[in-house]
Formats: structure tokens, C-alpha cells, sequence
């Protein structure tokens, strides 16, 4: 028989009773009341000795665990996830491990220890339908994004904008810096610092920020030198960060264990902080996606090295050019064809592929237009 909540204790008592006055057999009694044979003499015992205080449905936790996890041990686990608030089960055993720490819990027990001690929070549910993609060598392609502008408590107000750099295939952090400003003058140095150590990489991916792609979408400066350098420069599709995933995750962990709840009065203080995250990211956090490695396992410089500055354009001789003039177009026919004002002043090549005509600049084609497009005194 079906036995309601707020009468279990009732229903034992009433069962036990009749178990201890013997006026019918043991297993119609426990058919009765829908339990077996042990069960129905267990809480007749129980009733004998205790009353019914014993009806209390009690815990089957064992009094004694001989194989339970030491106290040391789990206070070291405890400590670690202390010092590491952000890191998972997975990553501590990969850490401790890694440090040739010995006895250290597998991550399901870890993860035990951590929730009885209130260390660990529930954890949110993976959304549904990811796919991961990362190139296969390291360089073939960089992420460049800023972060958030982080706030500092100086005297007047200021703020830094955190830039970041990071390799596709390894997740390693190529650079990490606290910048005043957006401006293609500062951010340059820093990558051409970035190239000068770790080589250059097939490619760049970054947002469509004014700095990378320019105000009308032609070419910008940035994208002139890369190509000149003989590095694509790509962009994602506005509002769509996807493509940018690897560097967007990497500045959410930025934010919980560099920035959340720090407070900086200076960007030289708010650097430091930096470049102590990204040495430990690079080479001590486990990472998920490298089956608990760290980058730096999975990173090496490239082969590619930078030269000592942007190469000069050059062209065939006999070759089509035409200079690009302070609003961005070239003239072709009386028709004005926008180019980009970030390579002002320079010269682009013309290709007669008929019907179509094809411009270049740097080896690369920026522009291919039909003929039959051309109309004087026409801008496109």
C-alpha cells in the first residue's frame, strides 16, 4: 500500500504493533503494508527497544571511513583551491600533480572535498550545440581584442584598456598590456615588440574596431603594414564575437582572477597585476581544452622572424599604378574607387584580368571590379 509522507512514522509504528502482538503471520503483515519480511521485523524491534522514537528514518553514513581522504591532504586541497579560487577540480589535481605532489585526490574526489567544505559552487549548465575549432600549428593564427576599460583610483580619474594577444592553437597569451587608449600609434609598438620576440604568425583576426578595419571599411593602416609584413589581417562580422572566442574567454578569465574586486591606482600597478597573470596563465593554469596542459606545453615562436622594419612597396617595372589620394580613392576612367584612407599617399597596382579589374597592393588584391562598373565623375 502506497505509504503518504506525513504518515510513514505512524504506519511503521501501526506495522511493528502488529508484528509484536503475533495475531497474524509476518509476511501478510509486511504485504500489507508493502514492505518486505526483514523490513517489518526491523521495525518491530525497534519499536520494543526504543519506543517510538525509533520509527525515525535514520542516516546510513558509515560511523567510520578507513578509506576517506586524509585531513592533511584535504586541507591542502582545500588551500590550493584558496590561493586558486577560480580553478576546477580538473585543473587543481593537474597542478598538484604536475608539482610531483603526492596523495593528491582524483578530481571527483576533490570535487567531494571541496563541496563538504563550501569551497565550490554549482557549477552552470554548459550551453548546448558548442563547436570547437582551433588552426593546427601554433601561429597560424593570432586573436587580437581589447577588453573592457578598467577603471583606476587615481586623482584626476583615469582608465587603462587592456590588449590582448592570443595564439589559436595553444591559447597561449602572446602579450597583455594596460594601454591608455585605442590609438593605432600606442598599439603598434606593442605588437611590433610581440613580432620581434615570438616571430610572426600566418595571420591576425581582430573585431571591426575603427583601429583595425578604418571608418569606411578600405584598407587602414594596420591592415597596410600587416599585408606588407606579409601577414592577412581578418575580421569577424560585427555584433558576432564567435569567431573571437579564444581571446573573449581569456579576458572573462582576466576578469576573475586579475581584476574582480582588485583595486589599481596607477596603470604601472595595474600591468603588474597583468604580466603576474599571464605568467601564470601561460605557464602554471591547466587548461581545458589542451587536456589539462598548460600553453606554454603547446606553444613554440615562429620560424617567420620580423624584420628590422615594415619592407617598402614594390612593384614590376612597366607595371599600372596609381596613388592613392588624401580622401582614400584612386581615379580610374573619372571614376573614384575607394581604397582606404589608411594608405594615403601610397601606390596600388592595376591588373587588366578583363571583364574584370583587379587592384593590388602589397601582393594582395584589395579591390576586383568589372569594367562595365567604371562611370565618370561615379564614387564606389
Amino acid at each position: 500500500m502506497p505509504w503518504k509522507e506525513q504518515s510513514v512514522m505512524s504506519l511503521r509504528a501501526d506495522l511493528a504493533l502488529e508484528v509484536l502482538r503475533r495475531k497474524r503471520p509476518v509476511r501478510e503483515l509486511a504485504a500489507k503494508y508493502g514492505v518486505s519480511r526483514p523490513t517489518a521485523h526491523k521495525w518491530a524491534k525497534r519499536l520494543a527497544h526504543e519506543g517510538r522514537a525509533g520509527m525515525q528514518t535514520r542516516s546510513r553514513r558509515p560511523h567510520h571511513s578507513p578509506d576517506r581522504t586524509p585531513e592533511p591532504i584535504a586541507d591542502f586541497i582545500c588551500a590550493l583551491r584558496d590561493a586558486r579560487p577560480t580553478w576546477g577540480p580538473e585543473k587543481l589535481y593537474a597542478f598538484a600533480t604536475d608539482c610531483g605532489t603526492l596523495g593528491v585526490p582524483p578530481p571527483r574526489t576533490a570535487a567531494r572535498i571541496l563541496k563538504r567544505r563550501d569551497r565550490i559552487r554549482p557549477r552552470k549548465p554548459a550551453p548546448s550545440e558548442i563547436t570547437h575549432f582551433q588552426y593546427p600549428h601554433p601561429n597560424d593564427l593570432w586573436q587580437i581584442d581589447f577588453k573592457r576599460a578598467v577603471g583606476l583610483s587615481c586623482c584626476p580619474p583615469r582608465k587603462a584598456i587592456p590588449m590582448s594577444i592570443v595564439d589559436d592553437h595553444s591559447r597561449f597569451s602572446i602579450g597583455l598590456w594596460a594601454n591608455p587608449d585605442r590609438q593605432l600609434d600606442t598599439i603598434w609598438p606593442l605588437l611590433w615588440e610581440a613580432l620581434g620576440e615570438y616571430g610572426m604568425p600566418l595571420g591576425i583576426l581582430t573585431d571591426n574596431d575603427c583601429v583595425f578595419r578604418g571608418r569606411r571599411g578600405g584598407l587602414s593602416a594596420w591592415t597596410a603594414r600587416l599585408l606588407r609584413l606579409g601577414i592577412t589581417h581578418t575580421s569577424g562580422r560585427g555584433y558576432h564575437p564567435q569567431p573571437q572566442g579564444k581571446v573573449e574567454r581569456l579576458h572573462g578569465t582576466i576578469q576573475t582572477d586579475a581584476l574582480a574586486e582588485a583595486v589599481f591606482r596607477s596603470p604601472e600597478q595595474l600591468q603588474v597585476a597583468l604580466d603576474e597573470f599571464r605568467d601564470i596563465y601561460n605557464h602554471q593554469r591547466p587548461h581545458a581544452a589542451l587536456n589539462l596542459q598548460v600553453p606554454a606545453d603547446h606553444y613554440q615562436p615562429s620560424p617567420r622572424t620580423r624584420p628590422e622594419r615594415i619592407p617598402a612597396l614594390e612593384y614590376p617595372e612597366g607595371a599600372v599604378l596609381r596613388k592613392v589620394m588624401n580622401n582614400g580613392a584612386i581615379s580610374v576612367r573619372s571614376c573614384r574607387i575607394d581604397i582606404g584612407e589608411g594608405i594615403t599617399g601610397h601606390y596600388v597596382r592595376l591588373h587588366d584580368q578583363h571583364p574584370w579589374l583587379e587592384i593590388e597592393y602589397a601582393g594582395h588584391t584589395v579591390r576586383r571590379l568589372r569594367w562595365d562598373e567604371l562611370r565618370p565623375d561615379r564614387w564606389i
